[in-house]
């Protein structure tokens, strides 16, 4: 979803925003939660996190002109 909302023509809040909205319930269904930010370099930081422990499990940092991803993963 991501690769697709980054054609370049969304600003990082309106990009942000968007695929929070998109994804938040599938991850919802398996006991996660996703929370986001935007830097001030206009990267986009993506955190799932287990909803009954608020553990890490994986975030991501998206640059939303190029779909440019990097991905930590704890889980």
């Amino acid at each position: 979803m991501a690769e697709w909302l980054s054609r370049g023509e969304l600003t990082p809040e309106q990009f942000r925003s968007t695929l929070i909205a998109l994804e938040r319930r599938k991850v919802q269904n398996f006991g996660l939660k996703l929370s986001s930010s935007v830097s001030a370099d206009g990267m986009v930081h993506f955190s799932l996190r287990y909803s009954d422990s608020e553990e890490l499990c994986a975030s991501m940092d998206i640059e939303p002109t190029t779909g440019k991803l990097v991905m930590q993963r704890t889980c």
